[in-house]
């Protein structure tokens, strides 16, 4: 599945170059869009300006908030420089707002419905 917004253009929206060459930004581009597709919207097309929008406003956010920020489990090496993180799709989701489902056409809030005639029960 592939990922509504690429990384080049990611980068050039968010106006920051270094993030092209990021995997942590290619990576949260595809937990936004496996989020939209898989849970929330399947009939979405590949080139649906709403979800460009939102996976953009999403990932920016998640790596803005920081390092320890959309990752589940986290390892830093200052010794040899290597890191090592694991992505935690749960977490993602507290970057997704209201707007950014009445933007895609997700209901807020699920409501029970039924239909009870007067004295059919």
């Amino acid at each position: 599945m592939a990922a509504f917004l690429d990384v080049a253009t990611f980068a050039t929206w968010a106006k920051r170059p270094e993030w092209s060459s990021d995997p942590v930004a290619t990576a949260l581009l595809d937990v936004v869009a496996d989020w939209i597709i898989r849970e929330r919207k399947p009939d979405l097309a590949a080139d649906d300006q709403a979800a460009q929008i939102v996976s953009f406003e999403v990932a920016r956010d998640a790596l803005m908030y920081g390092d320890l920020g959309p990752f589940k489990q986290a390892e830093k090496r200052t010794a040899h420089s290597s890191r090592s993180y694991t992505l935690d799709r749960g977490v993602v989701e507290k970057f997704i707002t209201d707007r950014h489902r009445r933007m895609l056409g997700i209901s807020l809030r699920a409501a029970p419905r039924g239909r009870f005639p007067k004295c059919d029960y």
